[in-house]
C-alpha cells in the first residue's frame, strides 16, 4: 500500500483523537498538533501502542509566531502531505455579540478562522506534492447561519465555510478534495459546557460517523 502522510490540527480533541487513532491503526503517517502537552502525550502513547510514531506539534494557534515557517520545518521531515484536517475550535462563553470585549473578538476570530488560513498556507506546498490532496474543516450550519449568542464564533464559522468554498473553486482544475464536515449540534469538546444535558450516545455516534467518513475520503482513490 502506498504510504499516506497527513497532518491533524486539534488532534487532542474528541473528534481529532478519534480520527488520529483510527488512521494510525490503518498505517497512516501522522503529524499531530495539540495545545495541551499532557493530552498530546497521552494521544502519542496510544498511537505508539498500535505501531506508529507520529510527529508532534505542541503550540497555541492563537499566536502565529508559534508556527511561523512550519511548512519549511516539516518539509525536512516529510516529502509530501496527503491530507490536512483542522479540528481546532475555541469558544468560552455564550453572550450577545456586542458583549464581547475587543480582546474576546480578536481571539475568537484568530483561532476559529484566521489560523485556519495561516496554517493551510504553511502546509499547502507539501499538499501540492500529493497526487490527490484532501483538505477538511469542521462547521455547524445551525451556528454559522447566525445562531444567537454564538457571537464571533458564528461569524468565524460562516467565514470558514466561505474560505473553504473559495479555496475549492480555485482548485477545481487541480486534484484537490476540499470539504467542510458538518458536525450538527456539536456537543463535544469546546461545546460541552455550552449545552445542557449533552446526549453522550448521539455525540459518540456522530464522532464515529464523521471519523469513518473522513477516513473514506482520505483513502479514496
Amino acid at each position: 500500500m502506498k504510504q499516506i502522510n497527513g497532518i491533524i490540527f486539534g488532534a487532542t480533541g474528541k473528534i481529532g483523537s478519534k480520527i488520529s487513532l483510527m488512521l494510525a491503526k490503518k498505517g497512516v503517517n501522522l503529524v499531530l498538533h495539540g495545545k495541551s502537552k499532557n493530552k498530546l502525550k497521552y494521544l502519542n502513547d496510544q498511537i505508539i501502542k498500535v505501531g506508529k510514531k507520529p510527529i508532534l506539534l505542541n503550540f497555541d494557534v492563537s499566536k502565529q509566531d508559534n508556527y511561523k515557517d512550519l511548512g519549511i520545518i516539516l518539509s525536512n521531515r516529510v516529502k509530501k502531505m496527503d491530507f490536512y484536517i483542522n479540528a481546532v475550535g475555541y469558544i468560552d462563553k455564550l453572550c450577545p455579540l456586542t458583549d464581547l470585549t475587543f480582546e474576546d473578538w480578536d481571539k475568537l476570530i484568530e483561532i476559529n478562522l484566521s489560523s485556519n488560513w495561516k496554517l493551510l498556507k504553511e502546509i499547502e506546498p507539501l499538499l501540492r506534492k500529493s497526487e490527490k490532496p484532501k483538505v477538511l474543516f469542521f462547521s455547524d450550519k445551525n451556528i454559522s447561519d447566525g445562531k444567537p449568542y454564538f457571537h464571533a464564533f458564528a461569524v468565524a464559522k460562516a467565514g470558514l465555510e466561505s474560505l473553504a468554498k473559495t479555496y475549492a473553486n480555485e482548485k477545481k482544475k487541480f486534484p484537490f478534495h476540499i470539504e467542510v464536515i458538518e458536525f450538527e449540534n456539536m456537543r463535544t469538546g469546546i461545546f460541552e459546557k455550552n449545552y445542557n444535558n449533552p446526549q453522550e450516545k448521539e455525540t459518540e455516534k456522530q464522532i464515529n460517523d464523521n471519523a469513518d467518513y473522513m477516513a473514506n475520503i482520505i483513502f479514496e482513490k
